[in-house]
């Protein structure tokens, strides 16, 4: 009884590992269908009986034959575990194989309508892309798991102990690497087999991968390609996308270029890259009387936390604390109580917490706006931060619209192109969603992305080709689900594809004057607001009204 028990146990973990419990398959179910697909996962073990089987057996059907038939594979991954489950009991049981041959055929008979299932829904999708075309597809990820990129004096966990990818601070860890493996596939699943968009094998002219230049970034980019087109299943052909008979090539391993820019100077992909004014702005935030009043009223806190580091620790800077302890309690957990005595669970919430707060001023989470000398210190912080990324991402869409069906040279590699990928930071995604106004209601329940979430921009056109943008989020790596968040943005109605007026506008607010090289060397302090055109249009001004006189 108890193997049968064990049996039955792999059986629902088998389903979860598919659907995980309390998280919807898709945000297009409805209540009751979610109701359903919990009931049957959460079945009860000790049950081994053919009334717990019978029981079983109607909740399998309840959820098979219920739910929209758009969810062919989720009701596929039901109907095969209910089969495990069915032939689990009758081998414990030692029910005879004629009597549930009749199971068989019902199982080969649902099968056969699977499969014509499958069939609708591409019919389906087919009378949807006639009703909406998709054109572009961006996507922006948080790095996989990785080493500390710093810690504090007294942490006996050092450089040296950090072995894994590589070896030392900031690298991508074999399991960062395979949360950005499973992320590849989900975005496969999605864009490959569901929408039928990107193509079954890799195309050096359609997809276009990018990284910050770090070692994590860059080692998340390639493990993301490997889920989307390094796996046996992509049907790659060996001497045509890898090499023919070549001994030591790893198996369906298809490369991919992975392109970058000197991180100094990465405005688009760093929030944080070199800026003189971006530098004075966060001065002015931190001398703030918000910020002022929330560090007294957490100066203890900082004081017993130097005294425990051996180091000053600004309270700009609790990321030094935070940071390793976070990760620390991730690879060494046991070794972190060992031998960091004063390390508990309700310290590290309050370090968390203080962390969190800190950060949200970096995006301009203040209680208020912060107005100094007439500059609003969080919107030209924002435009400083996340202005270059967000404005990337509308020109490409604005440029996708101008050359999808041009024949202009110059329009070669956009008119081409379907998806341009992003692998960059926590704080990257974050600024974006912040741009968005939705960062708080998205990311749920901290305040940055957590490892391997990601957000995708799509850009659509309807039949009298007016083009549409939608918004999609994957919230970590435990997660099955993308789902559309555009609803949230406000402008947009409350619908899931929305005018691309919007996002211009939005683009438009916190777009810099100026090239951001320039741009970062100008003073905030300025009467001008280190604004060279408003400069420049005073100056016509006045040559206008003296050439008047």
């Amino acid at each position: 009884m108890l193997a049968n028990k064990k049996a039955i146990f792999q059986v629902r973990w088998n389903l979860r590992s598919y659907i995980p419990k309390g998280e919807s398959v898709s945000r297009s179910l409805s209540e009751s269908d979610k109701q359903r697909v919990v009931s049957f996962c959460d079945v009860d073990v000790k049950k081994i009986k053919r009334a717990w089987l019978e029981d079983y057996d109607e909740k399998a059907r309840v959820v098979r034959w219920k739910l929209p038939i758009v969810h062919v594979k989720l009701r596929i991954s039901i109907e095969r575990m209910w089969q495990d489950a069915r032939d689990i009991f009758a081998q414990s049981n030692g029910s005879s194989v004629d009597n549930w041959s009749r199971h068989s055929i019902t199982f080969t008979f649902t099968m056969i309508f699977l499969i014509l299932l499958i069939t609708l829904q591409a019919v389906f999708a087919q009378e949807s892309n006639d009703t909406m075309k998709l054109l572009l597809v961006q996507a922006m990820w948080r790095h996989g798991d990785r080493t500390p990129t710093k810690t504090f004096t007294s942490d006996p966990f050092r450089e040296a102990n950090w072995t894994k990818g590589g070896g030392g601070f900031e690298q991508l860890t074999p399991e960062g690497m395979y949360q950005q493996m499973e992320l590849g596939k989900l975005i496969r699943g999605r864009y490959v087999d569901l929408l039928k968009f990107l193509p079954p094998q890799y195309s050096s002219s359609k997809i276009y991968v990018r990284a910050t230049d770090t070692n994590r970034t860059i080692v998340s980019a390639m493990s993301n390609m490997i889920g989307m087109y390094g796996q046996e299943s992509n049907k790659h052909e060996a001497g045509k996308d890898f090499p023919k008979n070549l001994t030591g090539w790893p198996a369906f391993y298809v490369p991919i270029a992975i392109h970058t820019l000197h991180k100094p100077t990465d405005y688009v992909g760093h929030p944080d890259a070199d800026c003189n004014r971006r530098n004075k702005l966060w001065k002015m935030v931190m001398e703030s009387e918000e910020v002022q009043e929330y560090k007294n009223n957490v100066s203890k806190l900082l004081e017993d936390l130097e005294k425990k580091c051996g180091q000053p620790i600004p309270l700009d800077d609790i990321s030094v604390v935070r940071d390793p302890l976070y990760i620390e309690q991730i690879h060494f957990p046991k070794e972190l109580k060992e031998r960091t005595p004063w390390f508990n669970e309700e310290l590290y919430k309050k370090i968390d917490a203080m962390y969190s707060r800190t950060e949200g001023f970096k995006y301009s989470l203040f209680e208020k706006p912060l107005i100094v000398n007439g500059l609003d210190v969080g919107h030209e912080l924002m435009k400083v931060r996340g202005g270059p990324f967000f404005n990337e991402i509308a020109d490409h869409m604005d440029l996708k619209l101008d050359c999808w069906d041009s024949k202009d040279k110059k329009c070669a590699w956009m008119k081409e192109l379907q998806y341009y990928a992003y692998s960059v930071h926590d704080s990257t995604v974050y600024q974006f969603l912040t741009l968005l106004g939705i960062g708080r209601k998205v990311v749920v329940p901290g305040l940055l992305p957590e490892y391997a979430a990601a957000t995708f921009v799509e850009l659509w056109l309807d039949k009298s080709n007016k083009p549409f943008f939608n918004v999609l989020y994957h919230p970590h790596e435990k997660s099955l689900d993308i789902y559309s968040v555009t609803k949230e943005i406000e402008g947009c109605n409350g619908k899931e594809y929305c005018d691309l007026d919007v996002f211009r506008k939005i683009a438009s607010k916190y777009k810099p004057e100026v090239p951001m090289a320039e741009y970062c060397e100008t003073d905030p302090n300025d009467p001008n607001n280190g604004s060279a055109p408003k400069a420049a249009l005073w100056a016509i001004f006045v040559l206008v009204f003296y050439t008047t006189l």
